[in-house]
Order: C-alpha cells, then sequence, then structure tokens
C-alpha cells in the first residue's frame, strides 16, 4: 500500500468517525420520545412565555401601575393642573396655541 493511499484511508476513517459521532457529547440532554412526550416545551411557563418573559412582563406591570398612581393622586389633590380661583389671568404652561 503506498503512501498516499494510507494517508487517504486514515483520513477517511477519521471522518467517518467525526461523522458517526454526530452532535453526541457527554453532556447532553435527554431526546428519548417519553421525556419529549412528558414536557414537549420544558422552557415556557403558559403556551407562549418563558420564565424570563414572565418576569419582564410582570416588572412592566409593575412600572405601569406605579406611574399611575403617582398620575391619579395628583389628579385627586388637583395638583396636575393650575388653580383657577385667582382674579389674575392664567398663562398657558403647556405651550399650546388657543
Amino acid at each position: 500500500m503506498t503512501s498516499f493511499a494510507r494517508t487517504a484511508l486514515l483520513a477517511s476513517a477519521a471522518s467517518a468517525a467525526v461523522l458517526l459521532s454526530g452532535c453526541s457529547s457527554s453532556n447532553s440532554q435527554d431526546v428519548s420520545y417519553g421525556s419529549i412526550a412528558s414536557n414537549p416545551m420544558p422552557e415556557l411557563i403558559g403556551f407562549t412565555e418563558r420564565p424570563v418573559d414572565r418576569h419582564s412582563h410582570i416588572m412592566q406591570t409593575k412600572n405601569f401601575n406605579t406611574r399611575s398612581l403617582s398620575d391619579d393622586f395628583l389628579r385627586f389633590f388637583y395638583l396636575d393642573h393650575p388653580s383657577h380661583l385667582t382674579p389674575y389671568p392664567l398663562m398657558d404652561l403647556t405651550g399650546q396655541l388657543k
């Protein structure tokens, strides 16, 4: 056997070993039918949300509710607009033309 034939045989054997091993690794996840059938979407809490999405949604809701509470507080104590109980003309503080 020539050196070229030996090198080609060795290269083809090495590439076959690599191809046959595929994506297997020592820390691979269980991909058996039973594990997939028992929990087809392991990352999702509901139908569409992962735990990180659910946490983000809750934080956005809390932020919105806090800002709404602040606005409601200002409206309740009439602090969201100037008092109209003055004999003098009021300036329009919004910058809008009337």
